[in-house]
């Protein structure tokens, strides 16, 4: 099969992947021995919101900011085809051909580096990225250039200032606490995300391994406390979550049970999970507080506070905290083999 765009005609090779939106096929271009993604989304509004999308990072360079490179975008029968640059791997099909074993910290540090820079990019041009997660970060090409990764699929991506206050994005196991609290949302969703998809790495498996929001947002109290009170009052849906005690002798919120979440949000809660051990995320805490040598911090020590400058100061915990540190604390010097980038 053969489809034409502005830039040439396509011969579609063997199917890469499928999901809900279409398929995605390694083409070639005709009359070259370059070879291109071609995602062919069969829903045309779909489509053509993602090639719109796209428009939103055109000003950043995709190399340069660790982003999918796009190419172009054209009509082929029922489908709206988005033509990107071919890379290697997804990170979770990386870590099930790895048995799910745990990644080393440098690999970790290495992919935490680059997907900073991403949203540092992202942030700079006020775009919110909206499903951050293991299978939309790929390694460009695992043999020649171990761990290096670019974020892609910018299906769900929007300008900030067009999120709507409780909007639903992300999927539960990497949705943020202000997502599902119904808070103002930015780049800090966006953190949270990629600090779970970070965790994942370390511990080789999801640390919210839940499709019940009660449960995620459970597990999260259980491991780092409620939230402050600010926050809470301002969330839209903090009701569902969480209830204040005021006729008591210290007013203040507590955590709801399942009955009174499933009253207040209408959604049953269908089992719960055992919380996961506390322990294994002091064990990396620990280990990036103990004093080894310094590797060469990149990006630039601003990154820090660009990133959370208008982040609640209690999401700056757990998935967060680790994502940072991996970057700004004292780590082993480890260079990657290969990893000439």
């Amino acid at each position: 099969m053969d489809s034409e765009g502005l830039l040439g005609i396509y011969e579609v090779g063997k199917f890469l992947g499928e999901g809900a939106f279409g398929k995605v096929a390694k083409c070639s271009k005709l009359g070259s021995n370059e070879c291109f993604a071609i995602k062919m989304v069969d829903d045309m509004d779909a489509g053509m919101d993602e090639a719109k999308a796209i428009g939103l990072i055109k000003s950043l360079d995709p190399d340069v900011n660790n982003l999918l490179k796009f190419h172009e975008s054209f009509k082929y029968l029922k489908f709206m085809c988005l033509v990107y640059e071919i890379l290697d791997q997804s990170l979770e099909s990386l870590m099930r051909k790895n048995s799910f074993r745990p990644t080393h910290l440098c690999a970790i540090r290495a992919i935490a580096q680059q997907l900073l820079v991403a949203l540092s990019a992202l942030k700079s041009i006020n775009v919110f990225h909206g499903d951050i997660k293991l299978d939309n970060i790929m390694m460009v090409n695992q043999d020649s250039t171990p761990y290096k990764v670019k974020l892609i699929d910018f299906g769900l991506a929007t300008d900030s200032w067009d999120l709507q206050l409780g909007a639903l994005v992300q999927i539960v196991p990497f949705r943020a606490p202000q997502v599902s609290l119904g808070l103002p949302l930015g780049v800090g969703a966006d953190m949270w995300s990629l600090g779970v998809v970070l965790a994942s790495l370390y511990f080789g498996k999801l640390p919210f391994t839940y499709d019940e929001e009660y449960d995620t947002i459970r597990c999260v109290v259980q491991w780092f406390g409620l939230p402050e009170d600010e926050p809470l009052f301002e969330g839209l849906f903090t009701s569902e979550f969480f209830t204040f005690e005021k006729d008591c002798s210290k007013p203040g919120w507590r955590f709801n049970s399942p009955s009174e979440y499933t009253q207040k949000s209408g959604e049953a809660v269908r089992r719960l999970n055992t919380i996961p051990d506390l322990d294994q995320m002091k064990e990396i805490l620990g280990f990036l507080e103990s004093g080894f040598v310094t590797s060469n911090p990149h990006p630039s020590p601003q990154l820090h506070h660009q990133l959370l400058e208008t982040f609640p100061p209690f999401l700056e915990v757990g998935p967060v905290s680790l994502c940072l540190l991996l970057w700004q604390h004292k780590m082993p010097y480890c260079p990657l083999k290969g990893a000439s980038w």
